[in-house]
């Protein structure tokens, strides 16, 4: 929704708020309550950078080490943002029948948290 400029935006949010509050009963029950966002104008970007390399993963890296933290602490800087790219990943594969045998065994259970946790 659009208000015209000089609208009380907190009156506005309360009608809106009371008008969907009214409505949500005929909304199917999986929906949930629907949520009310503020949007600024003045919050939207106005500046996308990109930023490419041979290797997506550690371009990422830079990007978001680098670049995203020196342009925050630019005055006037709201937010910086990092997309796109690879994360790093790291995929365990572990034994079927080593993994059956272990099925409710504690230390499979805390030889998994000390992988994570390692990572």
């Amino acid at each position: 929704m659009e208000f015209l400029r000089g609208t009380n935006m907190d009156f506005a949010m309360l009608n809106v708020r009371e008008k969907l509050d009214q409505l949500r009963w005929t909304l199917p029950k999986a929906a949930g309550r629907p949520t009310i966002i503020q949007l600024d104008p003045r919050s939207q970007p106005i500046m996308a950078i990109s930023v490419s390399k041979g290797d997506l993963i550690k371009t990422k890296e830079l990007a978001h080490h680098v670049f995203k933290r020196r342009l925050e602490q630019l005055k006037g800087m709201a937010l910086a943002e990092v997309s796109g790219g690879l994360e790093r990943e790291i995929q365990i594969d572990v034994d079927t029948r080593i993994r059956n045998s272990w099925s409710n065994s504690i230390l499979l259970n805390h030889l998994l948290l000390w992988i994570l946790m390692a990572i």
